[in-house]
């Protein structure tokens, strides 16, 4: 069983979808093959625009919205990243499966995502951090060791370090959840710890990335997709 159990495991992450990824994909399979119908749910991914766009976890009757995460993207700053403006799931345990599909169309029309950069939630913070500590396994080096996950930093833009400003990003959000209070930005040896936390160990600094739609590819016989309020045939890179 123990050698089963590995064997999955090396095959799941061969496709580049984590374990827990795919059991909820097993997880709302099972809820869509269900002979109550009325449980049964459906994602929907709107591509507004290159630099917008929404995932939806929704009722298939009725539409009821069970979550929802919407993405911006950044121009000229911020690596040209998605922004996560607006997150909620109904504690369905799905909210995960949200995020990686949200990576995964992110990092077909931008770098990739990232936090919202002017607030996170202390639950929004424990879903970066498991990305970076867990998803990406981060070694001691800042290096990702996930087959399925990679990261680039950013770039603190009160207190640049790279001289292009590309990858300039503000970290108010940062700032927010740095596990030190009081912090005092215009104490230089304050600021110093904070930008080492920035650069070594902080969540929100940096930029998430799946390069291949793994997840949404496993799943396109539960989503629909739309312009706006147009139905659309899946985009060509899935």
């Amino acid at each position: 069983m123990k050698q089963l159990r590995q064997y999955i495991r090396h095959t799941l992450l061969t496709e580049n979808i984590h374990p827990k990824i795919e059991g909820m994909i097993q997880r709302l399979r099972v809820i869509n093959a269900d002979e109550d119908i009325y449980e049964h749910m459906k994602i929907e991914i709107n591509i507004e625009s290159h630099g917008y766009f929404e995932v939806k976890l929704l009722k298939t009757i009725g539409g009821k919205r069970l979550g929802i995460i919407e993405a911006v993207k950044y121009s000229q700053e911020c690596l040209d990243a998605f922004e996560v403006v607006w997150a909620s799931e109904r504690n369905l345990g799905l909210g995960p499966l949200l995020y990686d599909i949200t990576m995964e169309v992110a990092s077909q029309y931008g770098t990739g995502l990232m936090c919202d950069r002017s607030s996170v939630s202390d639950a929004a913070f424990e879903v970066w951090n498991k990305y970076l500590y867990m998803r990406c396994n981060v070694d001691k080096d800042g290096k990702c060791k996930s087959p399925d996950i990679e990261i680039m930093q950013l770039d603190n833009n009160k207190w640049p370090k790279t001289p292009q400003p590309e990858d300039d990003c503000k970290g108010v959000s940062s700032i927010e959840h740095y596990p030190v209070q009081d912090f005092d930005m215009f104490d230089e040896i304050e600021t110093d710890a904070y930008l080492e936390y920035w650069q070594n160990k902080d969540p929100l600094a940096k930029v998430y990335i799946k390069k291949r739609p793994a997840v949404i590819r496993r799943l396109l016989p539960h989503i629909i997709w739309r312009d706006g309020s147009v139905s659309i045939d899946p985009p060509g890179w899935v």
